[in-house]
């Protein structure tokens, strides 16, 4: 399992877009080290499918 950074540890508010960016950024270099460092690749996508699903979570139920 690779353990990326929380979307919530990022975020100040709903609308913190900037901070949403930072966190997409962090995360895909997250996921980016971790297939140099030989992590399987069905792990990685199934990490970033998580990350999305976790993205739309939190704007679906921010969103106004």
């Amino acid at each position: 399992m690779i353990n990326t950074s929380p979307l919530l540890n990022y975020v100040s508010s709903h609308h913190d877009i900037k901070a949403i960016n930072q966190w997409r950024t962090d995360v895909e270099k997250q996921l980016q080290d971790s297939y140099e460092n030989g992590q399987s690749i069905r792990e990685i996508i199934k990490a970033r499918s998580d990350l999305v699903d976790e993205a739309l979570v939190f704007l679906w139920k921010h969103a106004e």
